[in-house]
């Protein structure tokens, strides 16, 4: 995997940072054969053959990184430490990325109470003025 593309998607700001941060990433440089062959493939721009290019293992990836590499992924069913996972209370509902078991159902929940307060308020309130009525005309005077 280019460490380049493996950095973006975790939101590094580039690959020297992903490998200084996570140290036990097994690192590949490119050599000149390799990099003509990226670059054949398309894989490589053009421009990218004279720059040193560090590849990663997708192993070491996993690893580290668990369901947050992998497309849609989801705590426990495509993480590598399962049991970890487990342990620490996450379930298979809970998406990549999540620090805590359970947020992204309470954030899903606060949401929807928020939808349903906002359709209370457009359509139930009763708004009470003491200005003149609807149109501009005066109330009717009440008999005593």
């Amino acid at each position: 995997m280019l460490a380049t593309e493996c950095a973006r998607c975790l939101q590094y700001r580039d690959s020297y940072l992903l490998f200084n941060k996570n140290r036990s990433l097994f690192k590949i440089i490119a050599n000149v054969k390799e990099k003509e062959e990226l670059v054949n493939r398309d894989i490589l721009p053009y421009s990218y053959r004279s720059r040193q290019i560090a590849i990663v293992t997708a192993r070491s990836m996993f690893r580290q990184f668990g369901s947050r590499v992998i497309k849609d992924g989801r705590r426990v069913r495509d993480d590598y430490w399962e049991a970890k996972a487990i342990k620490q209370g996450f379930t298979e509902q809970d998406p990549a990325g999540e620090k805590r078991p359970g947020a992204a159902k309470a954030r899903e929940a606060a949401q929807q109470d928020q939808l349903h307060a906002r359709q209370l308020s457009a359509y139930g309130d009763v708004v009470y003025s003491n200005g003149p009525g609807f149109g501009s005309m005066a109330h009717p005077a009440l008999p005593p």
